[in-house]
């Protein structure tokens, strides 16, 4: 990277994606992390280029310690969990804009840094639904909320609300080192608390409440290595609440080997229940007749913390099936921001996200994750990419070139992380982290971005699960040989089965946008390289 593009990164703003050119040593540390090494080496990778590593500042929200700043923008956080979620599970003050009525994001820890740094419900990330700033007054304090319409915390005894007016209440720090924040009514005082309920809301309480207090920080971020979950062990069931730190589990596979192992995988949901939002694939393997189990993850992307955004990929709906020794698994991938709900737009392209290019069919990238705008500009009619992926080298890597002009302006790999036409890793920031992470084209922050539909991802296995290969994509197979697209392809989970010819079957069904699950279908293989697609 030239020294005036470095200086032009460093300018950008912090959502903006970019690449690094490291020393040696520092790109080998970042490609040999530890797996799991999660913050911790990223916290390590950050040291050697702390001094200048080319990342714009970005925001995180830090515990405080100390007293409320006047004039600083705080996220505050419930001090009691939901009761009746079934998990640890706080609320975060939210207020949705144009709305009379507070709401509330969650998260699952009382940190030193919350996390989501961003409200994650509904489309609201970005809009100041969880930021306020809390201003002394003569008399004590203003909290005023920083969405467009700057609504201020309301106190009276019959409630808390968002209102125009800019009441003075107290902000008290308590014993435990939380906040309090009340308003004198009538010679009694009320307190802003929450109702620790399954379904939750605010109130107010004549006994004081406290919240946690964030402040939102500027700080110089970290890089976050590509690394997956750790790998762990259970016992008596593979995937109790908290495996891995995922809360929530969906759509088990699970099959017998030949050597008499238990193999199962299934959705890491973390926080949610929903279909999309940051999904993963954790297997887990029994050789004991289901005592004691082992984890780990063959399907993981870092696009997100592990938690729900409604912005992040989704790994969803396994099935498995072995033949000869080596056990297949077909995932749902849906991309960064799309899925047909709890994404951010629930209305995929009609589209296989390949166009025949001089003779071959080829993995289109557009300029915008939306699928409307990807629509609008021909998404559906195979027109409006502006990049696509040309084969794969025997480096493991395929340019990414211009659709305008014919050169080569990046690189993917197998996984499709994106690199810079000198194949250096290039960045972008996490969704609900103040960190960096390796642009990839299925990533909501990424540069360039794949059709907005769903793809069918396979990965193998010649070792039981221990080990899993690079991906393959089979929409260029099972997808381009249909005369109509429909937003979702996808995979009837569970398990698959080989026939006595040593054929591989396995299931899918279509979901047709407005009308809802269409038809059903086997895609099959004799060798599990080239797949075709049934009636």
């Amino acid at each position: 990277m030239g020294k005036d593009r470095r200086l032009a990164a460093m300018a950008v703003a912090a959502s903006t994606c970019l690449a690094l050119s490291w020393a040696p040593a520092v790109a080998i540390a970042h490609e040999a992390g530890d797996a799991g090494a999660g913050i911790g080496g990223a916290a390590a990778l950050a040291a050697d280029v702390s001094s200048d590593n080319g990342l714009p500042k970005t925001i995180e929200y830090q515990k405080v310690t100390g007293e409320i700043e006047s004039g600083q923008t705080y996220s505050l956080v419930t001090t009691t969990a939901t009761a009746g979620s079934g998990k640890t599970e706080y609320r975060i003050l939210h207020y949705t804009d144009g709305a009379a009525a507070l709401d509330k994001c969650k998260t699952s820890a009382h940190s030193d840094v919350l996390s989501p740094a961003d409200c994650t419900a509904g489309n609201f990330a970005g809009t100041g639904a969880h930021q306020w700033t809390i201003e002394a007054v003569e008399g004590g304090y203003t909290v005023k909320s920083n969405t467009a319409s700057g609504k201020y915390l309301n106190i009276s005894a019959g409630g808390a609300t968002p209102g125009d007016e800019a009441q003075v209440l107290k902000v008290e720090r308590m014993d435990d080192g939380s906040f309090s924040i009340g308003r004198e009514v009538s010679g009694t005082m009320y307190y802003f608390a929450f109702n620790n309920t399954a379904n939750g809301s605010w109130k107010v309480s004549t006994d004081p409440y406290g919240f946690v207090a964030y402040k939102k920080t500027e700080v110089t971020p970290n890089v976050i290595p590509n690394d997956k979950p750790a790998s762990g062990v259970t016992y008596d069931q593979p995937y109790a609440s908290g495996t891995a730190g995922s809360q929530y589990f969906r759509i088990p596979s699970l099959i017998t080997l030949k050597d008499g192992s238990l193999l199962s995988a299934i959705d890491a949901r973390w926080t949610t229940l929903g279909d999309a939002g940051g999904l993963d694939t954790i297997v887990s393997k029994s050789t004991d007749g289901g005592k004691t189990w082992n984890y780990s993850f063959p399907n993981y992307f870092n696009d997100s913390t592990n938690a729900y955004n409604s912005h992040a990929t989704a790994f969803i709906d396994p099935v498995m099936v072995e033949r000869e020794g080596t056990v297949y698994m077909m995932v749902d991938l849906w991309p960064g921001g799309v899925a047909l709900n709890s994404a951010a737009n629930n209305h995929p392209v009609n589209a296989s996200g390949y166009v025949e290019i001089d003779g071959e069919q080829r993995l289109v990238l557009f300029a915008s994750p939306n699928p409307d705008t990807q629509r609008s500009v021909g998404a559906e009619r195979g027109t409006g990419y502006t990049h696509y992926v040309g084969d794969f080298g025997a480096d493991g890597y395929a340019p990414v070139i211009k659709a305008d002009g014919g050169a080569t302006e990046f690189y993917v790999d197998r996984e499709y992380f994106l690199f810079d036409e000198n194949k250096d890793p290039v960045y972008c920031q996490q969704l609900g982290s103040s960190d960096y992470v390796q642009q990839n084209v299925f990533y909501f922050n990424a540069d360039l971005h794949v059709t907005a539909t769903s793809y069918l991802w396979l990965v193998s296995s010649s070792d039981g699960g221990a080990s899993w290969s690079d991906p393959m994509m089979l929409n260029e197979q099972v997808r381009t040989s249909v005369d109509k697209n429909d937003c979702f392809y996808g995979v009837g989970p569970g398990r698959g089965v080989v026939t006595s010819t040593g054929r591989i079957i396995l299931p899918c069904y279509t979901y047709e946008y407005g009308k809802g699950d269409g038809h059903t279908s086997t895609i099959y293989s004799d060798d599990g390289v080239t797949w075709h697609r049934s009636n």
